[in-house]
């Protein structure tokens, strides 16, 4: 072995004697008698050009900070996420993950980044939002650092926390690294390093995805480390443009070079050279280049954006289930539904608050939010949930023929699929802030069969319900509700629809029997006009809500039918009532009634034009304004071309069936189709009754059916074949299903029909593009649990050229008997129609094509209808997200309320509840 000083006949080294060119000469002397070796013996000079002298070491050492990755869940630049149990993967969801990364080249699809870049204001951008990597929580650096002589030590320099940490020391001693021994958990940083190994074949061994190498030999000095550091330890916890910086030393004190130009005019910092489009932790290849020349390539500081990121939000309705929150706490496309008067919501992931501990919005906070995304701020920093791309899978390929969605979705970094009912879901943040109040109470007791609509001409909520023991109430023209009539006993059958003038058409069926005297309860028709008080005759000004008789009564009412008749009283009699209306701005509202008959196992339909607002004429009890078919004119001693009323049935309180001459059937007696126990009637308004279309769905047990009636009406039976002036032939819309049913016809004519799936426990929907349109529109809203039945169904139109959108309501027995209810965003084109299922009923998994929310209240909520009602223009349909509230609103009493828009909402959902014994209607609006 030659050392340097024999080579150079020095002692002291300066770098200029290093170089290329050099020469060696060696001098071989032989050994003979008489001389002596090396002096005056004889030699051979051997001359060597060419040689390279690198005898001191002034070349700095490299390093190059690999950029972070995302090739799966289970192989990223996320601390942990690679760690085993045994053959098992620690973590096993995104949700399980310690840190957030979003990689530049995902980073830059989004509009945040775009924008900011197309801004030419410089005072105007964002730094946060500029080409960096946004980084939070726990994550993990990889790299390696190179000497062509011998490393002595590397320390790392991040954000204003970690200033000149040593990540680890060369022992020449041992010859091996000794790394730093500080603990995430302690320090808030660790670290691993990889000095020289051979594998089985004596190749040096290759780390990480970027196939680094570390070896110690004549190439020089080069080790692979890995720094992972918890990103929240940084003083102001979440900050912009923060560095990290690894620094290399060599033996001879030289360190890494962060800035400046060598001695050729080269920059000291040099990135490694990588193919076009590359993204990190791709495979590498002939054409996938991510390659470090030792010794020239450096790239020693990596830049950053700190920000905050929320994982999870906890709030009421995550805690009804422990294991998988997300199924209540999330809609379909994702929102947090919230009441506004929850107690706490937490806010879980990274760079929240100090040491990523949770944030939590106080009551205070919660009552001032409203429906809209929501932002975490964090040193002026906003979370980066709602501006990142939510497709972003790095270098993760989710294009293989036959991945299972599951599988995808769970290796793309900003998606949450619950993997029980959604696998769309995302880390948006979007909060829907729902405001509940008591809308109604009832009168000594529960209410039951609440109705709901929303009066077209003022924009009051308006309800009709089974107050108590022995009340109906139902709104006048200007208030919610005030109670109406009083009955011996209490009420079912109750249905209600508003005209265009903001009057209020009613059906309640009283439930009253005397069994001994034949006396039965009525199924009366109403209108607000009417008012409830008697006009003339021994019962002058009465007041039939003080008076147990008001249900027998016919100054303020029409009796359609009892719950008697043919010797049998049966409170049950009339399993379902549907009433509409057919108005316009000028005019007489026409009325069509629909209701099921299980004793004559009919299915009765009766219409009328309203063209008094008064039912009695004044003069005492023989004269009343008739209606057409809602009509009770029989009376004793009567000439009418009817069957006379011997027992003066219709006036007093006898059980009677209504003549047939007064109702036609939908379904039942001889017109072929089989009633059942669901019904639900509407109208399409023309100019007069001979000119309304009049479209019916109903239930016969097995499947749902529909018709629709046109041209002048002849009260014939349905039984035709959609000849004019008669009933359409039935058309089957569901088969094995069809309970709960309604129909809704909008404001461009296309039909709208709900219903419950007994057997699968769905929610199905239909759209027809106009009441005899051949093509059928199905779709499956929803599916998990047992969900769907008592719901309702309205419509409206997003602008007066565009789409309409369905919204239903819903009771969801399976998921704590809470209410729920869905509607299609992005409406329905009339003459394109788009029905897109919402659920898919063989795996349960929402699409996100229906927004699907349970209402988050903290209500008893009764197992009855769930009512729903949208604010819309009562002349084009066109919905109102912000009508006019001049009025102010009533809180209710047993005696009544005044229920106003809150200015938000466009929509509002209505249900039956009880506090103690005391039952009242809760609305629900977002706010």
């Amino acid at each position: 072995m030659l050392e340097n000083s024999v080579l150079t006949g020095k002692t002291a080294f300066a770098e200029a004697d290093d170089g290329d060119g050099k020469a060696l000469s060696f001098t071989f002397w032989d050994e003979t008698e008489e001389t002596t070796q090396g002096t005056d013996s004889q030699k051979a000079v051997v001359l060597v050009k060419g040689f390279s002298y690198d005898l001191t070491d002034g070349k700095s050492p490299t390093v190059v900070v690999n950029p972070f990755y995302w090739k799966g869940l289970n192989s990223n630049s996320i601390y942990g996420s690679g760690a085993k149990t045994g053959d098992s993967y620690s973590v096993s969801s995104i949700s399980e993950l310690q840190g957030h990364i979003e990689l530049e080249s995902d980073w830059k699809e989004t509009d945040a980044y775009k924008n900011n870049e197309a801004e030419t204001d410089s005072t105007k951008k964002n730094f946060v939002y500029d080409g960096d990597p946004k980084v939070s929580g726990k994550i993990t650096f990889t790299g390696t650092a190179y000497d062509e002589h011998s490393l002595s030590k590397i320390t790392f320099t991040f954000g204003d926390k970690f200033t000149n940490e040593e990540l680890a020391h060369y022992d020449t001693a041992t010859s091996a690294w000794v790394k730093s021994d500080a603990k995430m958990a302690d320090d808030g940083y660790e670290v691993t390093i990889e000095d020289a190994e051979k594998d089985s074949k004596g190749n040096s061994a290759t780390y990480g995805v970027y196939e680094d190498t570390a070896f110690f030999g004549q190439k020089g000095h080069k080790v692979y480390w890995t720094l992972s550091i918890n990103t929240a330890k940084i003083t102001k916890i979440a900050d912009k443009e923060v560095t990290l910086t690894v620094i290399a030393e060599d033996l001879a004190a030289n360190t890494t070079k962060t800035s400046g130009t060598n001695t050729a005019g080269e920059n000291e910092v040099q990135a490694p050279d990588k193919s076009t489009g590359y993204i990190p932790g791709q495979e590498l290849s002939t054409t996938v280049k991510y390659s470090v020349t030792d010794g020239t390539t450096n790239y020693p500081i990596y830049k950053m954006d700190v920000v905050p990121y929320i994982t999870s939000v906890v709030t009421k309705l995550a805690g009804n289930d422990k294991t998988n929150p997300e199924i209540y706490s999330r809609t379909a496309r994702g929102h947090y539904p919230i009441s506004s008067s929850e107690n706490s919501v937490t806010l879980k992931g990274f760079n929240l608050a100090e040491d990523n501990a949770d944030f939590t919005l106080n009551e205070t906070t919660i009552s001032g939010l409203t429906t809209r995304e929501y932002v975490h701020t964090v040193n002026s920093i906003e979370s980066i949930n709602n501006k990142n791309n939510n497709g972003s899978h790095g270098a993760y390929n989710v294009s293989v023929e036959g991945l299972a969605e599951k599988t995808k979705v769970a290796n793309m970094y900003n998606r949450q699929p619950n993997n029980t009912t959604n696998l769309t879901l995302t880390d948006d943040v979007y909060f829907d802030i729902w405001e509940f109040k008591d809308g109604a109470q009832g009168n000594k007791g529960k209410i039951k069969e609440p109705i709901m609509r929303i009066n077209p001409s003022n924009n009051v909520v308006g309800f009709a319900f089974a107050s108590g023991p022995a009340h109906f109430c139902m709104p006048s023209q200007t208030n919610s509700f005030e109670l109406w009539q009083k009955n011996y006993a209490d009420y079912n059958g109750i249905a209600m629809a508003y005209d265009y003038s903001g009057y209020a058409h009613t059906i309640a069926v009283g439930l009253d029997t005397e069994p001994n005297s034949n006396y039965a309860g009525r199924m009366n028709y109403t209108n607000s006009a009417f008012g409830h008080k008697g006009r003339g005759g021994n019962r002058n000004d009465a007041d039939y809500k003080d008076q147990s008789y008001g249900n027998f009564q016919r100054r303020t009412q029409v009796a359609l039918d009892s719950i008697g008749g043919a010797g049998t009283l049966d409170q049950e009699r009339f399993s379902d009532v549907s009433i509409a209306t057919a108005s316009a701005e000028s005019g007489f509202p026409r009325v069509y009634i629909a209701y099921c008959d299980t004793n004559s196992e009919q299915i009765r339909f009766r219409y009328g034009e309203i063209n008094a607002l008064t039912r009695s004429t004044g003069d005492g009890t023989a004269n009343f304004t008739q209606f057409g078919q809602i009509n009770d004119s029989k009376k004793k001693g009567s000439n009418d071309a009817v069957s006379d009323d011997t027992n003066n049935s219709y006036n007093l309180h006898g059980a009677f069936d209504a003549h047939a001459d007064y109702y036609s059937l939908i379904a039942g007696g001889s017109t072929g189709n089989v009633s059942g126990e669901y019904v639900s009637i509407d109208a399409i308004p023309g100019t007069g009754i001979n000119t309304d279309i009049v479209v019916v769905v109903w239930y016969d047990g097995t499947n749902l059916n529909y018709m629709y009636r046109y041209g002048t009406k002849d009260d014939t039976d349905a039984n035709s074949d959609a000849v004019a002036n008669k009933w359409s032939k039935p058309k089957v819309i569901f088969e094995d299903a069809g309970a709960y049913c309604k129909i809704k016809a909008d404001s461009v004519g296309g039909i709208h029909i709900a219903c419950f799936d007994e057997i699968n426990s769905d929610l199905k929907y239909a759209y027809m593009p106009g009441y005899n349109s051949e093509t059928i529109y199905k779709a499956t809203v929803d599916s998990y649990s047992q969900i769907g039945s008592n719901l309702e169904l309205d419509v409206g139109r997003k602008t007066a050229t565009g789409n309409v959108i369905p919204y239903i309501s819903y009771y969801a027995e399976g998921m704590r008997s809470m209410p729920k209810f869905a509607y299609l965003p992005d409406g329905i084109n009339k003459t394109a129609p788009i029905v897109p299922n919402g659920a898919d009923t063989d795996t349960n998994l929402f699409t996100g094509s229906w927004e699907v929310s349970l209402l988050p209240t903290t209500s008893k909520v009764r197992n009855d209808n769930i009512q729903i009602a949208v604010w819309k223009n009562r002349a084009n349909g066109v919905i109102n997200y912000t009508p006019a509230s001049t009025a102010t609103a009533v809180a209710p009493t047993a005696d009544g309320s005044t229920i106003k828009p809150n200015g938000t909402s466009e929509v509002v959902v209505g249900y039956a509840i009880t506090k103690g014994s005391i039952g009242y209607i809760e609305t629900a609006m977002r706010k």
